[in-house]
């Protein structure tokens, strides 16, 4: 406890009371200062100078300017909630008022730093999820449109159109209902992700296998494009992860690979094993990702609209729900990319 004696000399009429108050100041288990009329700090408890540090004058004004005209005017109890930071530990506490007589009042400073977090904690999930709620009903409009469309031709008019006109219709539909579903699916993933309904479980899975089986998914979306998928370096065999994440994420990686390439391209897949971790390659030579997109591509949860070389739409979604997986195995998701002639996703994940 420390009495301003600069302010307030022994021989000062306040002295006693001030006395009396540095008593009561002490037992106040929250952070606290006395000020007089002028935001000079007069006493200090020993709990504000471990929180707080030693608090100057200035600092004080500063706080002080941002109450309003009944703390200046001293002329009624009321608390006080504005944000301050201190030197040491950067936390944020709120400041409460209380006028304790004509001329001294008292600041006690709670740490709130938790409460701010939560909230803005809050504040971000929530526009979060009010951008992807706008993304899906967007993303799902144009898929469904087409498949409403083009099927509304079939059943009205099937007899006008010759055989390799339906086929074409039907390919259309078929891929505009294979995107709905894979916005569907990573959708209700990514949503599972973010409030911890999906659990970490690993256990040794044959990765060669796992690959093989993602390939054969994606299969009808590169035979449409002619793509030739590589499945290179078959060498590692059993890892240790969560089988469905992988699979995920091998899935998304793939399906933007084959997006993104023209007809006739080539995408190659390979899996490396070092001392400490496994390390995957989805490599493509396709249209490649601009310099100004590259940017926050893995974290920025804002719309991020692409198309593909056949048009198909992108969202970014996919790449989140990856980085998520990849996070929680406790691995690493980069890429390099260079318009106009391909990208190479990785990731690791530990032994």
């Amino acid at each position: 406890m420390n009495i301003n004696t600069d302010t307030y000399n022994k021989n000062s009429s306040h002295m006693e009371l001030l006395n009396r108050y540095s008593e009561i100041l002490e037992n106040i288990p929250s952070a606290s200062v006395i000020v007089d009329q002028d935001s000079t700090i007069i006493i200090q408890n020993n709990i504000s100078y471990k929180v707080l540090g030693n608090i100057t004058d200035s600092k004080l004004n500063t706080i002080s300017e941002s109450l309003d005209d009944d703390y200046k005017n001293n002329t009624i109890e009321k608390e006080y909630y504005k944000l301050f930071i201190s030197n040491k530990t950067e936390n944020f506490f709120s400041v409460s008022h209380k006028h304790i007589s004509n001329r001294f009042n008292v600041l006690s400073f709670h740490n709130i730093s938790e409460t701010i977090k939560e909230k803005n904690s809050a504040i971000h999930k929530s526009k979060t999820k009010e951008s992807f709620l706008k993304i899906l009903a967007h993303d799902f409009k144009n898929p469904l449109n087409t498949i409403f469309g083009f099927s509304e031709l079939l059943y009205r008019d099937y007899g006008k159109y010759d055989d390799t006109t339906k086929r074409q219709f039907i390919k259309i539909i078929m891929e505009s209902s294979s995107s709905c579903y894979n916005l569907l699916e990573n959708t209700l993933l990514w949503t599972q992700s973010q409030t911890d309904k999906i659990v970490y479980k690993p256990e040794q899975v044959d990765i060669i296998e796992l690959i093989d089986d993602c390939i054969n998914l994606i299969k009808p979306m590169s035979y449409s494009k002619d793509i030739t998928v590589i499945f290179r370096n078959r060498q590692c065999r059993f890892i240790d992860c969560d089988k469905n994440m992988i699979f995920t994420i091998l899935r998304n990686l793939l399906t933007n690979a084959v997006k993104f390439t023209h007809e006739l391209g080539t995408i190659e897949v390979c899996v490396y094993e070092n001392k400490k971790s496994f390390e995957f390659e989805i490599k493509d030579n396709g249209i490649g990702i601009p310099v100004h997109k590259q940017l926050n591509l893995l974290t920025n949860t804002k719309q991020r609209d692409s198309f593909g070389t056949n048009k198909e739409k992108g969202t970014g979604l996919g790449l989140l729900l990856c980085h998520d997986f990849i996070t929680k195995h406790n691995g690493k998701l980069w890429f390099k990319s260079e318009e106009n002639k391909g990208s190479s996703f990785f990731f690791r994940i530990p032994k």
